[in-house]
């Protein structure tokens, strides 16, 4: 009788402890989150901590299996192929209204995508090569996710096309925030199918911040930040594809009916990057050696195919004659 109260308290015990095992878990696989998967992750990996409180051995044990499935599937989509290619939540629409915080950007916006994921302001048939079909190519500054529709620079290069040459001209913006240069050769060789004439690339910011991070020990607190976000609930096979995101991943802060309110909250204690108390000095010799492979293989693909690739830089406000409320606006210098 003491041998079976022993390997029930033992049995009890090492529930609890996976139980709880589970739910650190899952409090590290939050990084980087937005709310509603905040919400989500927390809910689930705390149902099988939950449950040992019930006396039924069955519900107990039902928690456990919960708990190691959650798990063993979040280890699973990180150790099978990471898929590059990263599009916005197809046939996505939402409207919001930007009421400050955001300088040149305000009132209301719509942001739509095609069944591709695509952001663009004509129907297009992929299937059909009768068009003269541009695609821009780029992480955020060609996402451009909290500029309505028409607002966008890839929809104002479509307008002055059209108003140059009225002979059936496309222009499809597949950008996505925070991809490199590894995700647009994804991209590069998922829209080969799509009729592509011309692709315009705006890329290397993302490269250039991810290089600065990876090769100075001054963000050592911040070492495995992109290892982590692999482990995010949101990208494993379970949920992968699922849209509960907000508009832009970051600043959506009340939700009144169905248009959303943007106040900038994501970019205010960012600003006045010029006076950050951390100051990095970092020269390197050479750019990082896994943008110029990227690079170089999208330069292979472009000129194996009948496309013509385009690549620009980004603009930059950085100056020494810019004023100083200017400067306050700085926050990229890099993050």
């Amino acid at each position: 009788m003491s041998k079976h109260s022993d390997l029930d308290r033992f049995f009890k015990v090492a529930r609890w402890l996976l139980a709880v095992s589970f739910f650190i878990f899952g409090r590290f696989t939050l990084h980087n989150e937005v709310a509603p998967w905040i919400l989500i992750s927390n809910v689930l990996f705390l149902l099988p901590l939950a449950l040992q409180v019930f006396n039924s051995p069955g519900i107990q044990s039902a928690g456990i299996w919960l708990g190691a499935f959650l798990v063993m599937q979040s280890v699973l989509s990180v150790k099978l192929a990471v898929n590059d290619y990263i599009t916005l939540p197809p046939q996505l629409s939402r409207s919001f209204v930007v009421t400050a915080g955001l300088p040149g950007i305000a009132g209301p916006q719509q942001v739509t995508t095609d069944e591709q994921g695509f952001r663009t302001t004509k129907e297009i048939d992929y299937s059909s090569a009768q068009t003269l079909r541009i695609f821009t190519v780029g992480a955020s500054t060609t996402a451009s996710i909290l500029l309505d529709d028409r607002k966008t620079w890839s929809h104002l290069l479509q307008e002055r096309l059209d108003s140059d040459y009225p002979v059936g001209v496309e222009v499809v913006n597949t950008g996505v925030s925070g991809l490199r240069a590894r995700h647009h050769l994804a991209t590069l060789k998922n829209i080969q199918s799509l009729q592509p004439d011309i692709v315009v690339f705006l890329l290397g910011l993302n490269d250039w911040v991810h290089h600065i991070r990876q090769s100075n020990s001054a963000f050592s607190s911040e070492g495995g930040v992109e290892e982590r976000n692999r482990w995010r609930l949101s990208e494993s096979l379970l949920f992968r594809g699922k849209e509960v995101l907000d508009i832009a991943d970051f600043g959506v802060e009340a939700d009144t009916g169905n248009v959303y309110q943007e106040t900038g909250a994501f970019y205010k204690d960012l600003r006045g990057s010029l006076s950050r108390e951390l100051v990095v000095d970092f020269k390197p010799k050479s750019v990082d050696p896994s943008y110029a492979k990227y690079l170089e293989k999208i330069g292979s693909l472009c000129d194996k195919r009948p496309i013509e690739c385009v690549f620009v830089t980004h603009a930059s406000g950085y100056s020494l004659e810019a004023d100083t409320e200017f400067i306050r606006g700085f926050w990229m210098t890099p993050p």
